[in-house]
C-alpha cells in the first residue's frame, strides 16, 4: 500500500496524475505510467533479448505471450526503420537517374493534379 502525503491510501489515479505531471514537467510531456511498461519491453527485446523473460514478472503476467501480444513494439520500429530505409535508397537512386529539376516539375504538377481532383 502507498500511502499519501495526509496518511491515507493512494489510488491509481493520483499516482498516475503525479507521474504524468512529473514526466511533463521534465520532458515536455507527459508520460503515462502505461508507457513504461511498453518502453521496459520494447527495450529487453531490442536490447537484451534473451533477458525479456524477466519482464513477464516485472509486469504481473501470467504468461509471455500475454505480454507479447500487449506491449511488444519492437517489430513494429524495426518495420519502420527498414522501410525508411528502403525509401531513402529509392530517392538516392531517382535522384542520380533524374535531374533535380526535373523530378521538382514533376512534383509541382502531380501536386497540382491532385489538388484539382480534391
Amino acid at each position: 500500500m502507498i500511502v499519501s502525503k495526509k496518511g491515507t491510501s493512494l489510488t491509481s489515479e493520483p499516482i498516475r496524475a503525479g507521474i504524468n505531471k512529473r514526466t511533463k514537467i521534465a520532458f515536455g510531456r507527459s508520460v503515462n505510467p502505461h508507457l513504461f511498461r511498453d518502453c521496459l519491453v520494447t527495450s529487453l527485446v531490442t536490447d537484451d533479448p534473451e533477458a525479456v523473460l524477466c519482464a513477464v514478472p516485472i509486469l504481473g503476467h501470467a504468461s509471455f505471450k500475454t505480454m507479447e501480444q500487449n506491449y511488444n513494439q519492437a517489430t513494429m520500429q524495426t518495420a519502420a526503420r527498414n522501410f525508411t530505409s528502403e525509401i531513402m535508397q529509392l530517392r538516392h537512386e531517382m535522384l542520380d537517374i533524374f535531374e533535380l529539376e526535373d523530378i521538382q516539375s514533376f512534383l509541382v504538377e502531380a501536386e497540382s493534379k491532385r489538388s484539382c481532383q480534391l
